[in-house]
């Protein structure tokens, strides 16, 4: 299953997933043209369904998981890949918008607590959990501040997803927190250093999929 499919590493992920010959469960906000081809009858193994009305910063998304995927046993692979970066941040403490703040913290460091408690019972042993997080929610790697609130909700994803490992690991179920790379999911990005496309970033996170 894919929490956060509608674009991006999510879609990307969803279709290389699909293309592989999983049976995919691909989650979205609301209608989402571009998952609704994938979900199309095709030839040869994979098969892609679309789950709408998942917003994880919402408890009621909790629900709609847990009946979407009522009808499976397990879950070999859950990757929470929903979340929140804004347009423009914070540049100064007395920038930061606590309502903006409040909405990162829900759907990026809390809708993975939302999406485990839905699958819990899903997560066999050789199950994996992956956690799409960022490279800024490092604390040695932040020379340059800024972003107060991405930052702060990221770094509460990462100590979230320790503790998941922990829990889990008696279960044998595996927890990989993934930094995707400085990906090219909108216009104008192309020209940044060290910008890498949608295509390479799925790779590599399939790659870490297959060795963890």
């Amino acid at each position: 299953a894919v929490v956060g499919a509608s674009r991006g590493i999510g879609l990307g992920l969803a279709r290389a997933l699909r293309d592989a010959g999983w049976k995919v469960y691909a989650t979205c906000r609301g209608p989402c043209a571009a998952l609704e081809d994938l979900a199309a009858p095709r030839e040869g193994p994979g098969s892609l369904h679309v789950v709408e009305g998942v917003d994880v910063g919402q408890r009621q998304a909790r629900a709609r998981l847990e009946a979407a995927l009522a009808a499976e046993d397990k879950i070999d692979l859950l990757v929470f890949n929903a979340g929140l970066i804004p347009e423009t941040s914070s540049k100064s403490v007395l920038d930061v918008d606590l309502d903006q703040c409040e909405e990162m913290f829900r759907v990026n460091a809390l809708g993975p607590v939302l999406a485990v408690q839905a699958l819990m019972d899903k997560l066999h042993e050789g199950a994996k959990l992956f956690l799409v997080t960022s490279r800024s929610a490092s604390l040695a790697d932040n020379g340059s501040g800024k972003y107060f609130e991405y930052r702060a909700s990221k770094v509460a994803m990462n100590m979230l997803g320790v503790n998941l490992a922990l829990e889990l690991k008696p279960k044998g179920v595996s927890v990989c927190l993934v930094h995707p790379g400085l990906v090219i999911t909108r216009k104008g990005m192309e020209a940044m250093p060290h910008a890498i496309s949608v295509d390479t970033s799925v790779a590599g996170i399939l790659a870490r999929v297959d060795e963890w």
